[in-house]
């Protein structure tokens, strides 16, 4: 069809341009937008590899940070300084993610500072994170060489950037080095091109095998990489109990549901969800306008296979207080194979939903696989198109086995610690440890992949509580819209979403 051959024909353009005997050193895509091709993974970090070196070509040598003040620091210290870096403190995706995780680092070992790449907003939720950390740093109006030298004043031990090639990124800094460890983490689900020493990962996200789609040495968490808020931000049970006539969704048969951007949803993808409706009976399909202007396009190409328009749900973005009680109204989650859900996959699994995913050879097409593992709910994960088309299909097909599935999920989430943001939070300290212990063993920062054993974690105890923890979402600045308060779990506005 007209846009399977549209995405055959920019995708043959971008491998051409972006193979290696090509002279030119222009990248002719961001590698954010790139998510949206089917590219090959070496071709992909080809991608980020130009983005960078083309950066790094206006830091002049002499302005690189060669001895930081903290490089003389005891490399036995017992309390590390540790620096978060994003242009996403406040209202965004990234800063719900890790809206709480600020207070839960233990105080007795870390020492954490936040450095600000955006313009504040006056926000309570951009206030309170400022305050949620020990030291605040803005640098938003300062040249590059001016950020890093400010940067490199707190005598961090490790930066990590929250924001990799996602919009805001200040690559100028990093690329100065203003930290003995840079780490890349959460914003950017990929290799940063060079920008950063460690890759924060784990088993399913970045199997060991793949350690050669990344520039990065890659760090392994003992549980899934992806940290959440979801059990501060919406505690469960959910205050409002949605029905599915107050969304004009179907009031009876078994929904499936994507809640995700409307670019990742490729032909093919489409072209099996169709399929599953279409071998079902009673069953819908449930989607965002996401964006709106995607509307048009997704109906005219649903009309090509045969969909009928009345098993076909496309609703507006919902109420960010209430959007997860309201997904939980659908049976089954389908995720996007290119591009799994991040927050949205998260989001999702907290609401109970079974997540039929499949998992590609890159990290951003693994989420799915780390999330359900880390809750224990791996009996929908596909390892084709062909099987997770069969997998929806038997769901949809004995309604016990929805009823089954919710009750996995609902164990999943109350026995796992994957919405566990206080044990996730010393898992991550502990691995800072391990990359200070090797960075001041070989005085260098990128030498081998490291792993963060679970089972050490205990070294931590629990002296440290937690302060002044926002619960519920009623302090987030988006809550007055016109027309209702919108949920815009990956950032529409900005190219920056997972």
């Amino acid at each position: 069809n007209t846009l399977s051959t549209h995405m055959r024909q920019v995708s043959k353009y971008l491998e051409e341009n972006l193979h290696p005997s090509q002279a030119s050193n222009e990248p002719c895509v961001q590698p954010f937008r790139a998510f949206a091709y089917p590219l090959s993974p070496i071709l992909f970090m080809n991608v980020t590899k130009k983005v960078v070196d083309q950066e790094r070509v206006r830091v002049p040598a002499k302005s690189m940070f060669k001895t930081s003040p903290a490089r003389h620091l005891d490399p036995r210290v017992d309390r590390l300084r540790v620096g978060y870096m994003s242009a996403d403190f406040g209202g965004h995706t990234v800063g719900s993610l890790i809206r709480n995780l600020l207070k839960m680092h233990n105080r007795h070992r870390v020492e954490i500072f936040g450095i600000g790449m955006m313009k504040g907003d006056g926000t309570e939720w951009n206030i309170d994170m400022q305050t949620s950390v020990d030291r605040w740093l803005n640098i938003h109006a300062m040249t590059d060489h001016a950020a890093a030298f400010a940067v490199d004043a707190l005598e961090a031990h490790i930066l990590v950037d929250l924001n990799g090639h996602s919009k805001g990124s200040r690559m100028g800094v990093l690329l100065r080095r203003p930290a003995p460890i840079l780490i890349a983490y959460l914003g950017y689900p990929s290799t940063s091109g060079g920008l950063a020493d460690f890759l924060i990962a784990d088993k399913w996200v970045a199997p060991p095998e793949t350690e050669h789609l990344y520039y990065e040495k890659l760090v392994f968490l003992p549980y899934s990489y992806f940290v959440n808020d979801h059990r501060q931000l919406y505690p469960r049970p959910f205050e409002h109990s949605p029905t599915r006539q107050e969304y004009k969704l179907p009031s009876s048969g078994i929904i499936f549901g994507n809640f995700g951007q409307l670019y990742k949803v490729e032909p093919s993808l489409f072209d099996v969800w169709v399929r599953i409706i279409k071998r079902t009976s009673n069953t819908s399909l449930w989607l965002l306008k996401f964006p709106k202007e995607a509307v048009k396009r997704l109906l005219k190409e649903a009309d090509k296979r045969g969909l009928p328009r009345d098993r076909l749900v496309l609703t507006s973005l919902l109420p960010i207080d209430s959007h997860l009680a309201i997904k939980a109204v659908a049976d089954v989650a389908l995720d996007t194979n290119m591009f799994n859900g991040h927050t949205t996959g998260a989001d999702t699994l907290w609401s109970g939903l079974p997540l039929v995913s499949l998992s590609g050879e890159q990290m951003r097409s693994r989420a799915g696989a780390s999330m359900a593992y880390a809750l224990g709910v791996t009996r929908w994960l596909a390892r084709s198109l062909e099987d997770y088309e069969e997998i929806a299909v038997r769901l949809a097909s004995k309604p016990e086995a929805i009823r089954r599935a919710k009750e996995e999920m609902e164990a999943g989430i109350r026995d796992s610690t994957f919405f566990d943001t206080a044990f996730w939070a010393k898992g991550f300290e502990r691995s800072w440890f391990l990359m200070w212990e090797a960075f001041a063993a070989e005085g260098k920062a990128q030498s081998h992949h490291l792993v963060a054993s679970r089972e050490r974690l205990e070294e931590y105890g629990s002296d440290w509580e937690p302060q002044n923890l926002m619960i519920g979402t009623s302090r987030h600045p988006r809550r007055q819209t016109p027309g209702g308060p919108k949920h815009d779990p990956l950032g529409l506005s900005e190219q920056d979403d997972a």
